[in-house]
């Protein structure tokens, strides 16, 4: 064997290694992203269990909750734990929709990731809440967007159950 021969021979080989170095870093590199995604959803779940778990431990909160969801009127107090509340189920949506628009929770994912967040939303207290929190600049443009399009949603369900009930009127 010559020198070239043996110098071609080496450059296959390094060529070889080089790409089975290459095979080797991408499936290390998915094996990376999958911990990584396990370990901010499961960051992400944690955080939003604790939120809902609020409502239920922290008496204060609880009571402003409870006068929220049975439509009672809130007094100061109660307002500002509730729009605490808002403020950080707000966040916690947020969250999970620039997680879904980077690619870590799916579709079906998000939509169960904000279902308590929409539930307490859905309060005409959290609403005012939610209103006075914008006023103040503190959610970003998508979230915005999300929850205006759920209150749009809910304006016209609630508009179309109106006009059932005064259709099934008599005149």
């Amino acid at each position: 064997m010559t020198l070239s021969e043996f110098a071609d021979l080496a450059e296959i080989l390094s060529g070889i290694a080089v790409l089975v170095t290459l095979i080797f870093l991408v499936f290390q590199i998915r094996d990376n992203t999958k911990a990584m995604r396990i370990n901010v959803l499961s960051t992400h779940y944690t955080d939003g269990l604790e939120v809902i778990a609020d409502g239920s431990r922290i008496p204060a909160l609880a009571e402003a909750a409870y006068k929220a969801f049975t439509h009672q009127p809130l007094e100061g107090v109660d307002r500002y734990h509730l729009s605490n509340w808002v403020s950080r189920t707000g966040g916690l949506m947020e969250r999970a929709l620039l997680m879904t628009q980077s690619g870590i929770l799916d579709h079906k994912n998000f939509e169960r990731a904000v279902l308590s967040g929409k539930n307490l939303l859905s309060t005409p207290a959290a609403r005012k809440s939610y209103e006075v929190l914008l006023e103040e600049g503190l959610f970003g443009p998508e979230i915005r967007e999300y929850i205006d399009n759920f209150y749009a949603e809910l304006d016209r369900q609630a508009s179309h159950a109106f006009e059932r009930a005064t259709e099934d009127q008599p005149a």
